[in-house]
């Protein structure tokens, strides 16, 4: 059983490095976000945005909006390109 444990602990500390040295981020600050979705969709108000699946180069951020009286949602999908996030596609 300790052996278990042990090789558990140290998958875990070996993800959490490994994460660290690859640059896993969340993807674009959330000022990024703000600034792309105002460019994309002007005149609509932008409710929230999250980070959800991705990797150390990609990412999609879901965002909730208003726009035209109607909420919506949407995907964008960032790239880290020169180790800058970029919004992908047009």
């Amino acid at each position: 059983m300790t052996r278990t444990r042990d090789f558990a602990i140290r998958m875990a500390l070996a993800f959490i490095a490994a994460c660290g040295m690859a640059g896993c981020s969340r993807g674009p600050s959330e000022t990024q976000v703000e600034s792309d979705f105002r460019a994309i969709h002007p005149g609509c108000s932008l409710a929230s945005a999250g980070a959800g699946e991705g990797d150390a180069d990609h990412v999609y951020v879901e965002i909730e909006f208003r726009c035209g009286g109607k909420d919506k949602r949407a995907e964008l999908l960032y790239q880290r390109i020169d180790g800058q996030w970029k919004i992908s596609g047009p």
